[in-house]
Order: structure tokens, then sequence, then C-alpha cells
């Protein structure tokens, strides 16, 4: 039976690929780094930075999102998982809400001190 899955799988890899696998080229942007000494260009630094790192911090909990979902669905009725992955999920949403709060306040405090 292995011998069948394999080789169906095999088959299916070159149906699919004839080919065979094919890596692209990356090219690396340029990048083009300006220099400035006025504020607004500190602002703009300062308001990527904030918005990457929330960007990361989101992804993270919409990770633990996932996990508590999936917890919960394999939890099969046990109570002290089951509340596991309600605390999980609860604690995630949590996370999602003071992100999105942070954003708006870094963007309206770095909005107003722009004006």
């Amino acid at each position: 039976m292995k011998k069948k899955i394999l080789a169906a799988s095999v088959f299916t890899a070159h149906v699919l690929l004839p080919g065979g696998m094919v890596f692209a080229q990356i090219e690396e942007p340029d990048v083009k780094i300006k220099s400035c000494a006025d504020e607004t260009c500190l602002s703009e630094s300062i308001k990527a930075v904030g918005n990457w790192l929330l960007g990361i911090a989101g992804l993270v909990a919409v990770v633990f999102l996932v996990i508590g979902g999936i917890r919960y669905i394999v939890s099969a009725g046990n109570p002290t998982q089951t509340e596991g992955a309600k605390k999980t999920i609860i604690y995630a949403l949590v996370g999602l809400a003071v992100i999105v709060l942070a954003l708006v306040l870094v963007n309206v405090v770095l909005g107003v001190l722009s004006k």
C-alpha cells in the first residue's frame, strides 16, 4: 500500500510540475536612503517602525487565535482543555484590540506632532 501511495505521489508531482522544481531568482529592490534633518522625516521613520512592529504583533496575535481555535476543536469536550483554549482565544482577541488601539494612538500622536 505504501508503494502505491509513493508511486501515485511521484506521478502526481511529475504531472503538476513537468519541468521539475523551478526556483525563481529574486532581485533585491533598490533601497534609496534619503538623509534629512527635519522633524517630518523623524516622524515618518517612527511611524514606519511602529507600524512594522505592530504588524508583527498583530500576526502573532492572529497565530495565537488560530492555535486557540485548534485547541478548542481538539479538546473533545475535556473541560480543562476547553477552558485553556477559551483563555487563549480571549487573550489573543484582547491582544489584537490593544494592537489596534496602539496603532491608532501612534498615528494620532504623530499626526498632531507633525502639524
